[in-house]
């Protein structure tokens, strides 16, 4: 997989993306770079410990396509779904330079109304998505219909109890509550391009949601201490990762230092 030329990208969209690729996935050391792929190698290392070489996976909310095109590299069948058709575009860029061992479908659609059949799917991927809609409960529902018994959700979302300087957005039900009081709400449903949130979970408010819809939770992972920052340009991202591990093995201070986390859930 190559970053595309940027000679090939004619709107805003494909630029967007480009400049998210170019500094995570394609980039050198970097903060930016270190929160992407720690959550990539954590993401993927467990769908090849869990999920068999004939899974299908729907990876929802694909934006630049590297978690599709990274697990078609792998073998598995995998559909690619984002809301914008331009997200779906630039993914294409970078889908000719991919050596693909198994079947991959690019799809436009919504999260909250997926275009397959119930219990369907081996695996479903929602990764930084429920933070950018008004409603990402019925994101996890659609999720749960479509997936088989036994069949694997993971979401990842950043931590909104993360150490930060800047404001950030409330708490998912702090928002809801906001927003159940005030009817005449004019939040959008959704900020579609990823650049902002509605609000962010709290880990305990993504445990509730989860086991709303009746998901086992089968893990957790805490990922990318903030306090790394600075070491990000020193060590390669496996030196960092290990580091990671041991540091989060003091519980207490996973939510005061941890960018973000990541559910590892089976439908039931």
């Amino acid at each position: 997989m190559r970053l595309p030329e940027q000679v090939e990208l004619r709107d805003s969209d494909a630029e967007y993306l480009y400049q998210h690729d170019k500094r995570g996935f394609f980039g050198r050391k970097s903060w930016y770079r270190y929160v992407y792929m720690s959550r990539f190698y954590t993401i993927i290392d467990f769908i090849k410990q869990n999920a068999n070489e004939n899974s299908t996976i729907i990876d929802v909310g694909c934006a630049q396509g590297n978690f599709t095109l990274t697990l078609a590299e792998i073998g598995y069948n995998i559909y690619g779904i984002d809301l914008r058709l331009s997200f779906i575009a630039y993914a294409k860029l970078k889908m000719s330079t991919t050596k693909e061992k198994s079947f991959t479908e690019w799809i436009v659609a919504d999260a909250k109304k997926l275009p397959f059949q119930g219990n369907s799917t081996d695996c479903i991927l929602l990764l930084e998505i429920l933070e950018h809609t008004t409603t990402p409960e019925k994101m996890v529902e659609e999720a749960y219909r479509i997936l088989k018994r036994g069949g694997y959700l993971i979401v990842s979302t950043v931590n909104q109890k993360r150490i930060r300087m800047s404001a950030r957005p409330s708490s998912y039900f702090c928002f809801k509550e906001k927003i159940t009081k005030n009817v005449a709400c004019t939040t959008s449903d959704s900020t579609a391009k990823g650049n902002e949130h509605v609000f962010e979970f709290q880990m305990m408010e993504l445990l509730r949601l989860l086991r709303k819809f009746n998901f086992a939770i089968v893990n957790i992972k805490w990922i990318t201490p903030v306090v790394f920052r600075p070491l990000t340009k020193l060590f390669d991202i496996n030196v960092l990762r290990v580091l990671e591990e041991i540091l989060f093995k003091l519980g207490y201070l996973k939510e005061k230092i941890a960018m973000g986390f990541i559910f590892f859930c089976m439908k039931r």
